[in-house]
């Protein structure tokens, strides 16, 4: 199973499908500092045709982890075709990537920032995946056009 922490006011009262709110507008990144956000969402499109950092849910397959982003978890799987991605050395990437910095200048870094971007070795699945990406307890990338969910108590 896959985890997320979800603000609760955004989950449908009347369904147990969740629409993917990213499908057509970029998810604003709460830590990550913009200009560096859309240069890793570039380096995931060219590398695998999908921008995971601005149109994915994040997930984890540690309930832990998901309660460290918010204390309202909710369980997270794909309704239909779905990419994933994740790398078995990544628990969060905006850990791994802040040395970056947030101004503009990272775009003087962008080879760095690729290299290490492909240094993590990110795996990539369509339509499966799931319970290696769950088993990881590492930072998911889950793509699709919808999700049915669970509330975690």
């Amino acid at each position: 199973m896959l985890y997320r922490a979800h603000s609760p006011e955004r989950l449908p009262a009347d369904s147990d499908i969740l629409i993917n709110e990213f499908l057509h507008v970029d998810r604003r990144p709460r830590n990550t500092h913009y200009p560096l956000h859309l240069i890793m969402g570039l380096w995931f499109h060219q590398k695998f045709g999908r921008n995971f950092r601005g149109r994915a849910y994040f997930c984890t397959g540690s309930i832990m982890q998901a309660r460290d982003f918010g204390s309202y978890v909710i369980e997270l799987e794909p309704v239909g075709d779905y990419e994933l991605c994740f790398s078995r050395q990544v628990d969060d990437l905006y850990l791994l990537m802040q040395q970056y910095g947030g101004n503009t200048s990272c775009i003087d870094n962008l080879d760095s920032i690729f290299d290490t971007l492909e240094s993590f070795n990110f795996q990539y699945f369509k339509n499966g995946g799931l319970e290696e990406a769950a088993a990881s307890d590492c930072e998911v990338m889950l793509y699709a056009k919808q999700y049915r969910f669970k509330s975690i108590q």
